[in-house]
């Protein structure tokens, strides 16, 4: 496994290298910010169940192109929100709680994507890693007794926040594709829904992966034809 990561690190530099010193000699290079949404499924044995939550992302693109169908979307990240959340039943000394478990993991990071547009102009498809540092982690357990008990009455509460340690550097592996919405010959608005696929654990040596649906969109103008 941290082979893999090693040349996925290596092939995202290289990606962006690349698209960098050629973009001089390209048709085009668009320069813009993307904001949206993820949805995210936390799954993994260290997990009592799987988790799911919707957190936002922001961050600023560049798009340089080879030909009229090819090119290197390169987005960079200044806030990727990876939270979840689940609740679950549990006994303890006999007591049934309701155990309410959300955590939040950011990230800030670079996805560098091959895209390649459809002959119509309008649609595309893209496919390539994504890399994330950490930004925040911060996890927040609440238990509610769900059953009247001796000094515990029904509905009583009491919450515990945590800093997860150890997180990792995060892995991915994205697809998707997106439309274009033309603005005028210079600027264009873009839609684009990817899936990310997870490569690694998102704490060392816990058993727990996140992977993500992503809805974003952009506001893109040229600065080179």
């Amino acid at each position: 496994m941290r082979g893999l990561m090693r040349k996925m690190l290596v092939l995202s530099f290289v990606l962006v290298l690349v698209g960098a010193s050629t973009a001089h000699a390209q048709t085009k290079m668009a320069l813009g910010f993307a904001l949206g949404g993820n949805y995210n499924i936390h799954t993994g044995s260290n997990l009592a169940k799987t988790a799911t939550g919707v957190g936002f992302v922001g961050g600023v693109q560049i798009d340089v192109s080879f030909t009229k169908s090819l090119a290197l979307l390169t987005t960079v990240y200044a806030y990727d929100n990876r939270i979840g959340s689940y609740t679950h039943d549990v006994t303890i000394d006999g007591i049934d709680f309701s155990d309410d478990n959300v955590v939040t993991i950011a990230y800030a990071g670079i996805e560098p994507l091959l895209k390649f547009t459809m002959p119509d102009n309008r649609f595309y498809v893209v496919a390539g890693p994504s890399i994330g540092f950490k930004l925040q982690a911060q996890g927040e357990d609440t238990q509610t007794t769900t059953t009247p008990a001796t000094g515990f009455p029904y509905g009583y509460s009491y919450q515990t926040t945590y800093e997860p340690p150890d997180i990792n550097t995060r892995f991915e592996l994205n697809v998707g594709g997106g439309y274009v919405f033309k603005i005028d010959a210079q600027s264009r608005l873009t839609t684009q829904l990817t899936f990310a696929y997870g490569l690694n654990n998102v704490e060392k040596n816990v058993d727990w992966r996140i992977n993500s649906v992503r809805l974003i969109a952009g506001l893109e103008f040229d600065i080179l034809q």
